[in-house]
């Protein structure tokens, strides 16, 4: 009877999977305009409303906004800072940006060497829509391939990734999180094909110098590639990640050498954004007043995510030799967490970032292994992603704001 549900419900998985890969794609779609709807409803669907403008760094990079551009009176967050970048690279006779932190943030260019390209071709204007449409169209193009690798029997955990909260939550923070994975499985996907010719290559050169440049965790899924290529003796595709890594060493030498013109207004050292491992979790919940409905669902979901990295070690500890490459990544993500300090975890879109490039990176390992247990990480997935969209369409507090008129 068992073994009978069990066949049912993964007929049932298939069945949903291969309903057609379009429906899911207007699923997607249709959930992603109902929440752009949702966040820019209070703004007056003002899309520039999604860059979290911040008044104080407005002040300090006046030349930056564009006219109706949405300024936060309050708060503000990391888009800002790839807009100012993308704008800085694409415009002429304009002052460096005022960043919190020039090390951190103009290492991080790749999102706005895409997207600003565009607006370069448009209009900064539109910055925040056209960031929105170059996230998602890499989101679903790293879908579908991952959708056309995986076996027929776990064709359908690419819906996980498809849903996935945590790029879910990125692209609408229009930050660079989505758009690293996406290029990962990309890379992968090229890789995975074995080709020599010099449109392969050096399209693999350029994705995997864009990786490096969009984050710099980029370099530990790099590292899984160059084990591959060794491992497969495949040397001239091991030449051009090297050649990427050295232009991308190159690239930070240039950053460190003008750095102290622009450290910025917060430039902050490796040594303060991190902690002992989890004291960082532990210490978010000093002086927490469970006074709300709000604050619970907040608390509630920093354990989740705290659950799920716990998943990741026992992951790591089911190690196979034979995928040791896939295991890279993983660890430095449980390892970046664990150290995360205490200002990661009080902020959910801060500590849920970093799980971001897992999720897809888990699902091409459980197509490897076909032995693979996720120890419940998936099922956490399914829980953030329930819980974000409750945050999204029914806690979603208008924070005050002023449209900035050139």
């Amino acid at each position: 009877m068992k073994a009978e549900l069990i066949s049912y419900i993964e007929k049932g998985k298939l069945y949903f999977a291969n309903m057609g890969i379009l429906i899911w794609t207007c699923i997607f779609l249709i959930l992603m305009i109902s929440i752009n709807v949702k966040k820019t409803y209070n703004y007056d669907f003002n899309q520039s409303s999604l860059i979290n403008f911040w008044e104080g760094f407005h002040t300090l990079n006046a030349s930056y906004p564009e006219s109706e551009f949405v300024i936060h009176k309050k708060g503000g967050y990391d888009g800002q800072f790839f807009f100012m970048n993308a704008k800085y690279i694409y415009s002429k006779n304009i002052p460096f940006p005022n960043l919190d932190s020039f090390d951190l943030r103009f290492s991080r260019i790749g999102l706005s060497l895409i997207v600003g390209f565009f607006c370069f071709l448009t209009s900064f204007q539109y910055y925040a829509l056209i960031c929105l449409i170059v996230l998602i169209s890499f989101h679903l193009a790293s879908f579908f391939m991952l959708y056309s690798h995986l076996d027929e029997k776990t064709r359908h955990f690419s819906l996980i990734y498809l849903f996935s909260p945590f790029s879910l939550n990125s692209i609408f923070l229009l930050v660079s999180d989505s758009l690293l994975i996406s290029l990962v499985i990309i890379l992968f996907f090229l890789f995975r094909e074995n080709k020599t010719g010099m449109l392969q290559l050096t399209s693999m050169f350029l994705l995997t110098l864009l990786i490096l440049l969009t984050k710099e965790v980029g370099l530990f899924f790099i590292l899984s590639f160059i084990i591959i290529s060794i491992k497969e003796k495949r040397y001239v595709g091991l030449f051009f990640l090297l050649f990427a890594i050295f232009c991308f060493i190159g690239f930070k030498v240039y950053i460190y050498r003008i750095r102290d013109e622009f450290l910025g207004t917060n430039p902050l050292t490796i040594i303060q954004l991190t902690d002992f491992p989890f004291f960082g979790f532990f210490k978010s919940f000093f002086n927490s007043e469970f006074n709300s409905f709000k604050i619970i669902m907040k608390e509630f979901l920093k354990i989740i995510i705290f659950s799920m990295t716990i998943s990741l070690c026992l992951i790591l500890f089911n190690f196979k030799k034979k995928v040791g490459f896939f295991y890279i990544p993983i660890f430095f993500s449980v390892l970046t967490i664990a150290l995360a300090e205490v200002g990661y975890w009080l902020n959910f879109d801060n500590i849920s970032r970093m799980l971001t490039a897992i999720v897809g990176w888990l699902l091409l390992l459980k197509n490897e292994d076909k032995e693979f247990k996720d120890f419940y990480f998936f099922r956490g997935v399914y829980l953030i992603l329930f819980f974000m969209l409750l945050k999204y369409f029914f806690s979603s507090p208008l924070v005050d704001y002023y449209i900035f008129k050139s």
